[in-house]
């Protein structure tokens, strides 16, 4: 039985020319030794969780495994793909749990050989293609690494280069905004760096209110300059985006823990003064990978 996070919905097209219908994505993920350390220091006081001891040391590692609930059908490619069944819609019946297939997976290290944000994010995508193996591993093909926003580079419509990407992949899916690097799962308007850069809470007694700016599905590849510079801004290793936030290092788990902590325990100590817009960023709205 696998228990899951519900991640970014797909839309029709999203995963290949042959979905035909949106579809739902799930995840888990995992941290290295030094990684558990630090989400234990954060929840030691389990009443209490406290954003300060979010500092993740040099050498941790996340690692997220992202699975859909397309059928094979719409995505052929994912043929002999790692295949669970689901803990996601909580039938009692554990033989009528949904069968999720394993599409991308994610790898997060800290280094501070990455001078931009001290992080270094990769992807990998199954392609049925890429291997003869009957192992599901030896078919994760790299979509690409990345370090930074490249927000100079991509307001000039210039190619990244705080990134490497594999041009060499057989399928591909789509990336991020404007050539970013993004899982196929993740939302193509963002980018690995962006997403994770914003995991912040507010801090207690501070207002901070939410600049008024679009939406999700009002992105587009014309995005302004000024918007770019908010959403695709360089942010550093446990840097707070500005004085009214606490950064939480990257993590979008340590931010949705703090957001569902908040709504289980309303006025509850450490939940009202570090409520954080769930699973993306408390300065731009409805932003999920």
């Amino acid at each position: 039985m696998h228990g899951m996070t519900n991640e970014r919905k797909s839309q029709a097209k999203q995963l290949g020319s042959a979905q035909t219908a949106p579809q739902t994505n799930w995840a888990v993920g995992f941290y290295n030794p030094l990684g558990g350390y630090t989400l234990g220091q954060v929840w030691k006081n389990a009443t209490a969780p406290d954003p300060d001891k979010a500092q993740f040391p040099q050498g941790t590692v996340s690692c997220k495994l992202l699975f859909t609930n397309a059928p094979l059908t719409q995505v052929p490619y994912l043929k002999g793909s790692l295949v669970w069944h689901a803990d996601i819609l909580r039938q009692k019946d554990l033989k009528a749990r949904p069968t999720v297939r394993l599409l991308q997976l994610d790898i997060a290290v800290k280094d501070s050989r990455a001078p931009v944000t001290g992080w270094v994010f990769g992807t990998f995508q199954y392609e049925k293609a890429a291997s003869t193996s009957s192992q599901w591993w030896k078919h994760m093909v790299p979509v690409g690494l990345m370090w930074g926003n490249d927000s100079t580079n991509i307001k000039a419509n210039q190619p990244p280069t705080e990134q490497w990407i594999n041009t060499d992949r057989g399928q591909k899916l789509h990336l991020g905004f404007r050539g970013l690097l993004n899982g196929p799962i993740d939302n193509p308007q963002a980018s690995c760096v962006a997403c994770h850069g914003f995991a912040q809470v507010p801090k207690p007694g501070v207002a901070t209110p939410t600049p008024a700016l679009p939406k999700t599905n009002t992105w587009s590849k014309t995005m302004s300059d000024s918007k770019i510079d908010i959403y695709f801004q360089t942010i550093g290793a446990a840097t707070p985006v500005s004085s009214s936030y606490q950064s939480l290092d990257y993590s979008l788990q340590l931010q949705s823990g703090f957001a569902k902590f908040a709504s289980a325990h309303p006025g509850g100590a450490g939940s009202a003064a570090h409520a954080a817009a769930p699973h993306g960023t408390p300065l731009v709205p409805e932003v999920k990978r």
